[in-house]
């Protein structure tokens, strides 16, 4: 009988103990490594939100300080109602305000915003879809649209 390289000396340790009847094969056999228990988790369900974006704007279009922005809801959900706030950030006493219905997904609404004064030239002016933060949506933070005037 031949036996591998690995192992002999185990081996015929083995056998002479075997033979002696000291101790039984169970005894003897290879103790497996222990294997952690598998974590498996199951799949959260995500739960689907509406995302209300500012999605289009248009600048004085034919009336002074009338601002009309477009807002979108790319959510899978139908949003709540919400404010459309926008600000001078150069000068921001010059604010105004929108509100924007319950959207449809992928439904879009126009908000006229009336400032009290145009902005100047070279103004920024900040846009916020929801500016109160009451429509829970699935990415916070896409509201939020920035323009040169």
């Amino acid at each position: 009988m031949t036996f591998p390289t690995f192992g002999k000396a185990f081996i015929a340790t083995t056998l002479l103990t075997l033979m002696a009847g000291s101790v039984s094969a169970l005894e003897l056999a290879p103790l497996k490594p222990a294997r952690a228990p598998l974590d498996i988790k199951k799949p959260q369900r995500v739960t689907p939100k509406a995302d209300l974006i500012v999605y289009l704007v248009e600048e004085d279009y034919g009336q002074l300080h009338l601002m009309r922005v477009t807002i979108r809801n790319n959510g899978k959900v139908k949003s709540d109602s919400a404010i459309l706030s926008g600000v001078d950030m150069n000068h921001p006493a010059i604010k105004a305000q929108g509100t924007i219905p319950s959207l449809k997904p992928n439904g879009v609404y126009n908000v006229d915003l009336k400032f009290p004064t145009l902005p100047n030239k070279g103004d920024r002016i900040k846009l916020v879809a929801d500016s109160g933060n009451h429509v829970d949506e699935s990415n916070e933070n896409n509201n939020v649209k920035f323009l040169n005037y």
